[in-house]
């Protein structure tokens, strides 16, 4: 059995121990996303192969790790993010939708900046000028919305999403 199946296995028999809420709130489906990317990358990487050991010991242990002390369950957040940030930083992964958001920001800030630096140049007034202020800001915001799409569907194609 890979460690895939090891995980999912235990999560969906430890899952009846814990609340739906408790659950959903500590994200524990995300730790079979985190298998499958793990698990990709563990042939090339040694970090990869002892954090698939960690998973499978924190599918084991999570109803306890939940239901004991605070410190326990910042403990199993802790390890959860640091496989999650391991597989970001270092193998290339990105969180599902992540690049819309950033990339509309970043349309945001881009089409306020040249938003009033043209409003500026053209001499508008602060009445004249907010259509077209309003105007170039959706637009960037738009396309920054649009490039986050297409590189999430490059993310996805390459199988590097958790």
């Amino acid at each position: 059995m890979d460690y895939y199946e090891k995980i999912k296995l235990n999560v969906e028999t430890n899952s009846q121990k814990i609340s739906e809420k408790d659950f959903k709130f500590y994200n524990i489906g995300f730790l079979m996303d985190l298998s499958k990317a793990t698990e990709k990358e563990s042939c090339n990487c040694k970090d990869c192969c002892n954090n698939l050991d960690t998973l499978v010991l924190v599918s084991q242990e999570y109803p306890q790790m939940i239901s004991l002390s605070k410190q326990s369950r910042q403990d199993l957040e802790e390890k959860i993010e640091d496989i999650s940030q391991h597989l970001i930083n270092i193998h290339g992964f990105s969180k599902k939708d992540w690049y819309k958001p950033l990339f509309s920001l970043y349309g945001l800030g881009l089409g306020i900046v040249i938003g009033v630096l043209i409003c500026f140049l053209l001499g508008l007034d602060f009445e004249s000028g907010k259509k077209f202020f309003l105007i170039i800001l959706t637009i960037f915001v738009s396309v920054g919305y649009c490039l986050g799409i297409r590189k999430d569907n490059k993310q996805k194609k390459k199988g590097k999403i958790i």
